[in-house]
Parts: structure tokens; C-alpha cells; sequence
């Protein structure tokens, strides 16, 4: 296809006995299946001012928010990089608060369902395009993300990584920037801490696999429309019976 591509008291994400603090959404996530059966990970708003004026940014003795530190997991800076370059902020262009969390959970999904086993235990899914059963390689794979190597993905990683936290603090100079990649941290964070296959409320409690800006019909028989996120992402899940043809 085209694209596969959280005022009110701070929140804990609580989720598979995990806890990642101050969560980015003020939505729930919906189950969560893991080997002991289902698990529901709530998320709970998270402070979030108005955003600020375009003068703010021009003002050289404005002060510039701190960065959310670099994450330590190779698979966290990955959803980063993609969660910042594929989505928006307030500050850059609009967004629907469950858009991050709704991207980082289809490359997630994406990476669950490379390697999943047909229901017999025999044979394979016919996901090859869905990575090596990895999060970074569900992002970069041929039919990942489009958003790899584009001018957001380049302006906070280097190589095949993000840059380091020195580099990112002189990369980022504007605030709209800086927020932007705070939430992508929160986001990466809040879902890496869930169990795979994670689903979306929003999104009909589906488990999202890929992503697009079309308004048109679903790019694969395999799968179904969930519904739109933010003001140009439409999602998709598998047709039920159909994860592994």
C-alpha cells in the first residue's frame, strides 16, 4: 500500500504489570492479548497546554523545552523515529491525540504477526513484507514506512538510529519541533510497554497492521478499514480468518 505507515493530574500507564510514567493520550488503549489471555492498558490524560504562538519560536531569549532523554531501547528509538516522522503535533499541522499511539502500535503489530503461526502450528503466514519479526525491521522493511529517510525521519536519526542526545539538542532549535519529539518519546514508550497484538479504541477496538492517507477502498482483500485517526491517517486490520493467508 501507499503508506504503512494524552488541565489534568499526570497519569500512569499501567499495563502487563508495567508502568511508564506520564503517558502521551487521553484515550484507552484497548486489550492487549497476551499468552495469559487479555489485557487492558489504560492511559490517562496527560498535562498539555495550548500551544504556543508562532512568536514564541522566533524569540531568541524564548527558552527552549527540554528533551525527553534518548531512550536505552534500540525497538523505543525506532518507534521514535517513526512516530515523529510519520505524525503531527498541535504546532505542526493538527493532530488527534491517539494518532502517535495509533502508529507506533501498527508497526508493533506489524513485527507480532511477521512470525505468527497459522492456527494448526503448521506452515507460515504470508506477512514477509511485515519484517523479520523485529520493530526497527517492521519500520524499515520494503512496505514499511514511507517516512524513512524523508526530511522528519533525517532531522532525529542518523544512520539507521536516532542521534545522540547532544546532537538531537542542537538539531531541534524550535519548540514546535521539540514538542513534537517529546510526545514521540511518550508514545514509543507507552507502547513498547504494552503486550502485542495491542488494539486501539478509537480504532473499534481492532488491532491496527497498516496505515494509509487514501480516502479510497482497502488496499489489500485481506484486510478492513477501522477508521481514521487524526486528519489523514486511515487505518486497517485484518479481516477476521485472514492473518495468515
Amino acid at each position: 500500500m501507499a503508506r504503512t505507515h494524552i488541565t489534568d493530574d499526570l497519569g500512569d500507564l499501567v499495563s502487563d504489570r508495567r508502568v511508564i510514567p506520564d503517558p502521551l493520550v487521553r484515550s484507552s488503549l484497548g486489550h492487549t492479548v497476551g499468552k495469559t489471555g487479555p489485557i487492558t492498558g489504560w492511559v490517562v490524560k496527560r498535562v498539555q497546554g495550548s500551544p504556543p504562538s508562532s512568536k514564541t519560536d522566533r524569540h531568541a531569549k524564548s527558552p527552549l523545552e527540554p528533551l525527553e532523554p534518548r531512550p536505552a531501547s534500540a525497538t523505543v528509538r525506532c518507534l521514535v523515529a517513526v512516530i515523529y516522522a510519520e505524525s503531527t503535533t498541535s504546532d505542526l499541522g493538527g493532530e488527534d491525540e491517539t494518532e502517535k499511539l495509533a502508529i507506533g502500535a501498527t508497526f508493533v503489530n506489524r513485527a507480532y504477526y511477521a512470525t505468527k503461526k497459522p492456527p494448526s502450528g503448521k506452515g507460515r503466514c504470508y506477512n514477509s513484507d511485515f519484517g523479520n519479526g523485529t520493530v526497527c525491521s517492521a519500520i524499515t522493511a520494503r512496505n514499511g514506512s514511507q517516512a524513512v529517510g524523508q526530511p522528519l525521519w533525517q532531522e532525529i536519526v542518523a544512520g539507521n538510529d536516532l542521534k545522540s542526545q547532544k546532537n538531537l539538542e542542537k538539531e531541534l532549535k524550535l519548540n514546535s519541533h521539540r514538542r513534537h519529539y517529546n510526545l514521540s518519546v511518550k508514545a514509543a514508550l507507552a507502547t513498547d510497554a504494552l503486550t502485542s497484538p495491542i488494539s486501539i479504541h478509537e480504532l473499534s477496538d481492532s488491532i491496527p497492521i497498516a496505515f494509509d492517507q487514501s480516502p479510497q477502498d482497502t488496499p489489500s482483500p485481506r484486510w478492513k478499514r477501522i477508521g481514521q485517526v487524526g486528519t489523514r491517517h486511515y487505518f486497517y486490520a485484518f479481516t477476521e480468518g485472514r492473518e495468515c493467508e
